[in-house]
């Protein structure tokens, strides 16, 4: 996978998910307007018309939302100041940080319960398969893009297109409240034997070029 703020393989884990830790680290006051504006109000409104919403359900979706988005933000501030200052046990903070994200997702499509109708539910559910699906297509555009700034053969193109269709893939489980909650775990699954065959396609001074 590409790295969150650069177009490096790096920081990756077993499973897939980007555990490159920031230095850097927001506050929930920086990014608490930011996250309820252009992702939880964006996909509540989406969602709105897909699903039909009466008003009343419009406006507990974006409050239950609101409270997911900012709780996976927490779990993943308080993931990233461990991990920081205590590096050697970054994998035990990893586990505990994707403990309460399944715990977030959980009590999240608890709530939905009470606010939505099964077949409402079962749209959402397409929903958030069509944004998943439409992450894995932008990591597969991201990587292609990547690497033709080194000025690909054609032997390379051809390579690099069939590769790269086959290095991302959906999560294992796609679940609700993914899509509108920028901190969720929501990552494409990688297979690193299909990235490690790109690299091997290029020489040294190609992927110091695009930092692989």
């Amino acid at each position: 996978m590409l790295a969150q703020n650069n177009e490096g393989l790096d920081g990756i884990s077993a499973d897939g998910v980007d555990t490159e830790v920031s230095t850097t680290i927001p506050e929930l006051s920086e990014v608490q307007g930011g996250i309820n504006l252009f992702s939880v109000k964006p996909t509540v409104f989406s969602l709105s018309h897909q699903l039909n919403l009466e008003p009343l359900q419009q406006s507990k979706l974006e409050e239950l939302l609101k409270e997911k988005a900012q709780a996976d933000f927490e779990a993943w501030q308080l993931f990233s100041k461990s991990a920081t200052f205590n590096a050697d046990d970054t994998e035990y903070y990893q586990q505990r940080y994707e403990e309460q994200m399944v715990n977030n997702s959980s009590e999240y499509q608890n709530a939905l319960k009470n606010t939505l109708s099964v077949d409402q539910l079962e749209q959402y559910q397409r929903y958030e398969q069509k944004q998943a699906e439409l992450i894995v297509m932008q990591k597969r555009s991201m990587l292609i893009n990547t690497l033709k700034r080194v000025g690909l053969s054609d032997y390379q193109k051809e390579d690099v297109k069939r590769l790269s269709a086959e290095a991302y893939a959906l999560p294992k489980q796609i679940k609700l409240g993914m899509a509108g909650s920028p901190y969720a775990n929501l990552q494409a699954r990688i297979d690193f034997d299909k990235l490690n065959q790109i690299k091997a396609l290029f020489t040294d001074e190609q992927l110091k070029s695009i930092n692989l």
